[in-house]
């Protein structure tokens, strides 16, 4: 927790999975994913590793990495059942599988290192 005005340690981030279905078919699926907020020095590292992987190893370029390591909780995160999914080592794993998803929550992470998450926690 900071002490400057509307600092905080986490960020709530709305995401939107586009999930393709049957015949071109496209359903979007909102939710709210929370993430560590960043230190100035902890995005410019990112952005410095980010280029540096770009053009050394792209092919190992990770999106879950990045979502794995900030990623602290998610709100709203529907099921087939109606249940809110439970925030768990397991779901988060199960999530990140899922390709619509896990880029939906690396665009939220993005969100947080490029500046544009705005949030009140």
């Amino acid at each position: 927790m900071s002490i400057l005005k509307g600092i905080s340690s986490e960020i709530d981030v709305k995401c939107v999975a586009r999930v393709r279905g049957d015949c071109g078919t496209v359903t979007d699926v909102p939710f709210v994913a929370t993430f560590r907020t960043l230190k100035n020095s902890e995005r410019l590292e990112f952005r410095k590793e980010a280029g540096r992987r770009m053009r050394e190893t792209p092919e190992d370029w990770d999106h879950a990495e990045f979502v794995r390591r900030n990623l602290v909780g998610w709100k709203e995160f529907p099921t087939t059942t109606g249940e809110p999914l439970e925030f768990c080592p397991d779901n988060v794993e199960m999530v990140l599988e899922a390709i619509e998803y896990c880029d939906a929550l690396y665009a939220g992470f993005l969100e947080v290192v490029n500046g544009a998450a705005k949030g009140k926690n």
